[in-house]
């Protein structure tokens, strides 16, 4: 565990996302885009933890776009 006064460490390889706010816009889009979907191939049915897993799977197909 680092200390307090310690600064963070910047990442290593920052995705590009995190250096052109075009392409954090446009991951978004489409993590949104890829979770309705799956919502909508499971009637929209289930609450926030369904919602949820839905987006984290979106994110994770779409970091594996690229």
């Amino acid at each position: 565990m680092r200390s307090p006064k310690q600064p963070r460490k910047p990442a290593k390889n920052p995705p590009a996302a995190a250096l052109n706010p075009e392409a954090a816009a446009e991951r978004n889009r489409r993590i949104a885009e890829i979770a309705y979907s799956l919502g909508a191939r499971r009637g929209f049915e289930g609450g926030t933890d369904e919602a949820r897993e839905d987006w984290l799977e979106a994110e994770r197909i779409v970091d594996n776009e690229s």
